[in-house]
Parts: C-alpha cells; structure tokens; sequence
C-alpha cells in the first residue's frame, strides 16, 4: 500500500479553478471553459493499483448541450490525465529535459491487449479497445513553462455487430461484414505553466483507418481487409483563450492582436499592458503566448 497525499494545485487544478481555451475539433472551432468541480482523496479503488492521492474532476464546455468531464490525479511522479479514453502520464518528475517515460497509464487494464471498453455499436455486446505504450518526452523548459511531446499513441476499438451485404438464395450464401476495428494513431504536444496548467494541448495529425472481415457463409470463406489510414487534419487543438472571442475581419498581417489574461485565465480588458497592476499575466500575441510577471 502506498500513501501518498498530493496536491494538484501545481497543474492547475484546484477546487472552483477554471479556464477558457479555443478548441479546435476535427475541423470546428469552439470557445469552452474547463471547470474543477471536485477534489478529492481517491485510493485508486476499482483499478489495479493502490495509492492515496488528490484526483481532480474537471469538466469542458463545449456549448451549452455538450461537455465532457475529465479525471487527473498526480501519484507523486507522474501526472495522469485523460484524454479521449485514454489515460495518459502527462508529466514525469523530477522534471529533467530529454527524460523519456511510458506515455499510458495501466492502472486500469493492461496494454498491448484488448479489454472491455464501452458500447460502440447498436448491439447488447460490450465492445472492446487495445492500446499501446507510446513514448512521452520532456523536451524543453523556458522559466516554469514545459514542454512534452508525446508520440506512437495508437489505439483499436473493436466492435461485435455484423451487417449482410448481400444474399444469393440460389446457393444460400450470404455475404457479410464482421469484426470491424477502428485504428488510430497520433502523437500530442502539449505545453504546462507551473501553477496554471495547460496552455497549448494539440494532436499532430491523426491517422485514422477501419478494418473489417468479408465473410461468405456457404461456403465458408474469410477475407480481412487491412486499414487504409487517412490523414484526419485539426482533430483537436487545445490552446488557451479568453472569455470572449470574436473573429475580426482585420487583417492580421496589418494589425497585431493582442488578449491578456491573468493567472485565473480571465480575459483582461483593455489589453493594455501599461495599466497593469501587480501579478502574472499571460499576453497571447496572434497565436503566440508569453509569461509577464508586473512587479510594481
């Protein structure tokens, strides 16, 4: 048994803490607002390890019809956080550039084989995902912001319902699809301010691709059909944002925009950085963010 009591206030995430970011989702853009609504003492029960540390629940935004709720928990050396229904060991400490660890979590199932997931089809049949170890690196800190990439995520989703293609009652054969497997593969960067949390968190292009069986009943035959993997462009770009964006049909080559916000990730407005009072302030220059810290 291990205890460990941690506090998750270093990433960010404390009770009634919130953000606002621009999403970028498989090609649509959204303004969401990430909430903590719970921090507590989780002792790791329902999985396959046993530790006593702070797990935090925050929930994004979407709209005003859609969220997703999201779990982290830090067990004293990594920081684990989901992501699309993967758990993911976002940072590893000591934080050391070059450092290089295990990307996935096991906690829960093992990797490198297939485990009950949830109902992706239309059938009662519990459906089912494979995933692999990947590779998580530290590859830069400027000050208190750090930089991790991490790269060879893949995944399959297996799902159990059949759909007949076709029926040729003169041979009583009748073709079928089976076995379908959605395959996708990715890597992430993703950018952390100590005591802020994340301010860039973006999937290099993912590759998605679907395989499945064509199956002939009388008689019996099986061919599988490979993957095709296919570039899904902006799948999700995560970057940290203000509470009210408008688009402007300036032209930003002519005119630079500049947003600031403080430590809470509230939008200061007039974005003048001549009236600031004393703190730390994060100024986002067209797509670029920097750390301003106002002493006097």
């Amino acid at each position: 048994m291990i205890i460990l009591i941690s506090s998750l206030s270093f990433a960010g995430y404390t009770l009634g803490a919130f953000r606002y970011y621009r999403l970028v989702l498989d090609g649509n853009t959204y303004n969401i607002k990430d909430s903590v609504f719970l921090v507590s003492v989780w002792d790791g029960s329902g999985t396959r390890c046993s530790f006593s540390v702070d797990m935090a629940k925050y929930v994004s935004i979407y709209s005003y019809t859609y969220s997703e709720t999201t779990i982290v928990y830090f067990d004293g050396t990594y920081l684990v956080e989901d992501f699309e229904d993967l758990s993911i060991k976002h940072l590893k400490f000591p934080l050391i550039v070059g450092n290089t660890w295990q990307a996935m979590d096991t906690c829960f199932y093992p990797l490198n084989e297939f485990y009950p997931y949830k109902y992706v089809d239309s059938d009662s049949i519990i459906d089912s995902i494979y995933v692999r170890p990947a590779n998580a690196e530290l590859v830069r800190i400027s000050g208190d912001t750090v930089e991790i990439h991490i790269s060879g995520i893949y995944r399959k989703i297996k799902w159990t319902s059949r759909n007949i293609v076709s029926i040729d009652t003169s041979t009583n054969d009748t073709l079928f699809e089976a076995n379908y497997t959605l395959h996708d593969s990715f890597n992430l960067r993703i950018t952390y301010i100590a005591n802020f949390g994340y301010i860039s968190f973006r999937v290099d292009t993912l590759y998605r691709g679907l395989s499945y069986d064509l199956i002939h009943t009388s008689p019996y035959d099986s061919t599988h059909i490979p993957p095709i993997m296919m570039p899904v462009p902006d799948h999700y770009i995560k970057t940290l944002s203000g509470v009210n964006i408008s688009e402007s049909v300036r032209d930003k080559k002519e005119e630079e925009m500049v947003e600031i916000y403080d430590v809470g990730g509230r939008l200061v407005y007039p974005p003048d950085e001549r009236k600031l009072k004393r703190g730390i302030y994060f100024i986002r220059r067209n797509n670029k963010i920097e750390k301003r810290v106002i002493l006097h």
